[in-house]
């Protein structure tokens, strides 16, 4: 006996799965390095903290959220095509200052760049594109 749906239609179920994206731009060496020296430091005043290692790289959030799961592929091709046309490894993009959060008992440092239009454009762009953004 079936289950009366088409076998090939998702469920309910996962139409309404999410998954956590982060779509970021990896710096270059120069910018890495200068990373994971302020890491050092901060490491040096909280041994605890966040470390940069294999699994923890210094990059540029473009776009974070969750979004339907089943939007995923759309999602990355928008973004894709956006990044594409702004061409990011020509930005000229400067670094000003230091942020941190608590996050799960601890702190987490991030290097904060100036506000500049190319970067601020991506994101809403690759939504407009995808319309897959979970709200």
């Amino acid at each position: 006996m079936g289950s009366g749906r088409d076998a090939r239609s998702p469920s309910s179920v996962d139409q309404n799965l999410v998954t956590a994206i982060d779509i970021a731009l990896e710096p270059d060496a120069a910018i890495v390095q200068r990373a994971e020296a302020a890491n050092a430091r901060l490491r040096k005043v909280f041994p605890q903290g966040y470390a940069l290692d294999a699994t923890h790289r210094p990059h540029i959030t473009m776009l974070q959220r969750y979004v339907h799961t089943a939007e995923l592929d759309r999602l990355y091709t928008a973004a894709g095509d956006v990044l594409a046309g702004e061409r990011p490894a020509g930005w000229k993009l400067r670094a000003f200052k230091y942020a941190y959060v608590v996050w799960d008992g601890g702190g987490l440092t991030g290097i904060l760049i100036e506000s500049t239009d190319p970067p601020h454009r991506v994101p809403a762009k690759a939504d407009r594109r995808s319309r897959a953004v979970y709200r």
